[in-house]
């Protein structure tokens, strides 16, 4: 069951999808699912950021539980107005693909540890030779795990079982 507006700004119950499948041109289809598929992937950010999370550096404290109770049950509805709206216009889930994604995400990663050399850091001001040489070291160790874990990402898999078709 879906609350929706009329013409008039009236709410109104709506029980079932209404089909405007056939009334969506390609290219409305393509803005709308694209605006869609950000609104959901915000929802999931929003029920991420109701958890506290703690790790070398980065800390989130939780949100006060009847905050957290609210935006839950908000969220909930919002995804299930996603639903209603997809299904009414006939959009279709883009298939993501979880290697593309964690490849680009290794190379955003790359480049900000590239901001880290110390060569990089004389554009702020000298570095000490004890800094010079330790972080060459271990920032060059940063992306020499980087690039194993690209090495990772690009091999080959055998096992198709992870895949979604």
């Amino acid at each position: 069951m879906y609350v929706r507006p009329d013409r008039n700004g009236q709410y109104f119950m709506s029980t079932r999808e209404i089909d405007l499948r056939g009334s969506v041109k390609p290219n409305h289809r393509s803005v709308l699912s694209a605006s869609l598929r950000c609104v959901e992937r915000g929802c999931l950010e929003l029920v991420y950021l109701l958890r506290p999370f703690d790790s070398a550096l980065l800390r989130r404290g939780s949100l006060a539980p009847e905050k957290a109770v609210e935006l839950q049950r908000l969220v909930a509805e919002l995804r299930s107005k996603i639903v209603f709206l997809a299904g009414s216009l006939g959009l279709e889930r883009a298939l993501q693909d979880p290697t593309q994604q964690a490849k680009s995400l290794t190379e955003a990663m790359a480049s900000h540890v590239a901001e880290m050399y110390p060569d990089r850091l004389t554009e702020y001001g000298s570095v000490s030779d004890d800094l010079w040489r330790f972080l060459d070291e271990h920032v060059r160790d940063l992306r020499v795990t980087l690039d194993r874990i690209g090495r990772v990402i690009d091999r080959p898999v055998r096992d198709v079982r992870n895949i979604i078709h």
